[in-house]
């Protein structure tokens, strides 16, 4: 592992090497940015995948609390 991406957040759900240089999905795909490396440190969607698996979950129980309020 060379210098570079150690020093990237590697354990970030959005952190990818699939198509060889490491990128963060959410800010190169969703928000367009040019590169991962200048924001990876301080980003503010860094979740690792247990905190990203954990926010779905605690989600989809509000949305069934809200359904069931409903009903």
């Amino acid at each position: 592992m060379n210098a570079e991406i150690r020093e990237l957040r590697t354990d970030c759900h959005f952190f990818s090497t699939k198509t060889g240089a490491p990128r963060c999905t959410i800010l190169i795909d969703f928000y367009a940015a040019d590169e991962c490396e200048k924001s990876c440190g301080n980003c503010p969607f860094f979740k690792t995948e247990e905190q990203f698996k954990a926010g779905w979950t605690r989600r989809d129980a509000d949305e069934q609390a809200e359904i069931e309020r409903a009903v």
